[in-house]
């Protein structure tokens, strides 16, 4: 959120004390926000944002403009601009027009302080498909037929917490669409618009989750419903063995179990590897080199020792967490 920094409220007190610092203040920062975009067309969209500027002169205010364009990263257009007052919040919304039917666009924020160059977060959004047209060798379906034909819509929601998913993409056939920031979308076949009915299998995806498919028979006569709940891509925040440590006779086995936990979930189907040290391979071996987490967040691994006595190191490593086992071998 925007919010003004309390180094400019220390700023305002100091020179209404008249304090004599010999200092001059640096302005407090300034901020700029991507926001949803809307009234999206085949061929126009409404870019939003917010901005606040916390030290520009009334002569010369922050400009704010957006940035967009069909790759994520590189930004062939540019909207018009729009003026900030100092100290406040402000809402921008400039309409973009002449885009691409049915296609994906990428779009931040830019603002110009006197004293920096300011850019949001990236977000996207897909044009809607051109209206159909008919002639007379064509032959007409009905305008419900029209409308809805090869369609669906539905929510992408966090299976978790329930929420809706901004900005996941849903794919299907010649069709893609992403959601708005409660997770709606409604998807078109641009191939097949002026077909009637069909058989689709739908993707959603979002950053962070783990990407969901369904197959969906559409109505000629009515939009599809389908709705998708996304797994969140579970982090591992940690990692245990167990036993700490492991001792052995010669040629003697035993099992070792390594544990991953994360942030209110469960690290299921993460790899986790294993790494026997120099030394340690004469002395023990390994049931495989690596293992795939289960439902309960574990992976099970069989150390057999050798005949040589000693120590060995083994070290298991999953996502950027490591843990090192000692084995002695007795």
């Amino acid at each position: 959120m925007l919010f003004p920094k309390i180094a400019y409220c220390l700023i305002v007190v100091s020179g209404i004390l008249g304090f004599g610092l010999n200092v001059t203040a640096a302005p407090a920062p300034s901020d700029a926000e991507t926001c949803s975009a809307t009234d999206i067309t085949s061929d126009s969209a409404t870019l939003n944002g917010k901005a606040y500027d916390s030290f520009s002169s009334p002569s010369s205010p922050m400009i704010v403009w957006f940035q967009y364009g069909t790759a994520s990263g590189l930004y062939s257009g540019t909207s018009t601009t729009q003026n900030v007052t100092s100290g406040v919040v402000t809402e921008i919304s400039v309409g973009v027009s002449g885009l691409s039917p049915h296609t994906s666009y990428y779009y931040r924020i830019a603002a110009q302080s006197q004293y920096e160059l300011l850019y949001g977060r990236e977000r996207s959004f897909v044009t809607l498909p051109t209206t159909s047209t008919t002639t007379e060798t064509t032959p007409r379906i009905s305008s419900t037929s029209e409308s809805s034909c090869h369609s669906a819509s539905g929510k992408v929601t966090d299976a978790i917490t329930g929420e809706g998913i901004e900005s996941a993409m849903v794919v299907g056939g010649m069709g893609m669409s992403s959601t708005d920031a409660s997770g709606f979308y409604s998807w078109f076949d641009q191939e097949e618009i002026m077909c009637c009915g069909g058989s689709y299998t739908l993707t959603a995806s979002a950053d962070g989750y783990i990407s969901q498919s369904q197959s969906i028979e559409i109505d000629p006569q009515q939009e599809g419903t389908l709705n998708f709940e996304l797994q969140p891509i579970c982090v591992a925040e940690k990692i245990t063995i167990f036993p700490r440590i492991l001792k052995l006779e010669r040629e003697q086995s035993s099992e070792v179990t390594i544990t991953l936990e994360g942030d209110n979930c469960v690290p299921e189907g993460k790899t986790v590897t294993a790494t026997i040290g120099k030394a340690g391979k004469r002395r023990i071996s390994i049931s495989s080199a690596s293992e795939v987490t289960d439902a309960n967040g574990q992976a099970k691994f069989k150390i057999t020792a050798k005949n040589k006595i000693g120590n060995a190191r083994v070290t298991f490593n999953a996502d950027s967490l490591k843990k090192t086992l000692i084995i002695k071998v007795k």
